[in-house]
């Protein structure tokens, strides 16, 4: 079964609908990384740069390279956030706020995104 997530839900950032009209709404800020990570979010995309401590969400295929801060210009070593789910802070500094606001925007930007269930309706 797929299952589709929809942001448009002015109670909440948004819901995943599945078949027959069922649908679970995602309330909790601390939901969002595994939500946006189910429609295809990649905790590897959000790096802070070791120089002048901005986040950024890397926009790239490829993400084990070192990659160029677009604030600074400071060449950084890629994270791939191996000890976190998005809800706790990461060693290499990128706080667990950084990934749950990329997630969100994730989600935003991705309404509609359909996926297969992985299990959120048990099918």
């Amino acid at each position: 079964m797929d299952i589709t997530f929809d942001a448009d839900n002015k109670y909440c950032a948004g819901e995943i609908l599945g078949e027959g009209g069922r649908s679970i709404l995602v309330q909790s800020d601390w939901d969002y990384p595994g939500v946006a990570i189910t429609f295809g979010f990649y905790l590897g995309s959000v790096q802070v740069c070791s120089a002048c401590a901005q986040v950024q969400t890397l926009e790239s295929d490829g993400y084990d390279e070192p990659w160029k801060c677009e604030d600074c210009g400071a060449v950084n070593q890629y994270c791939s956030h191996d000890c976190t789910d998005g809800t706790v802070d990461c060693d290499c500094g990128v706080s667990a706020s950084d990934f749950i606001s990329a997630a969100y925007d994730y989600l935003q930007d991705n309404d509609g995104k359909t996926v297969e269930d992985p299990g959120y309706f048990g099918d």
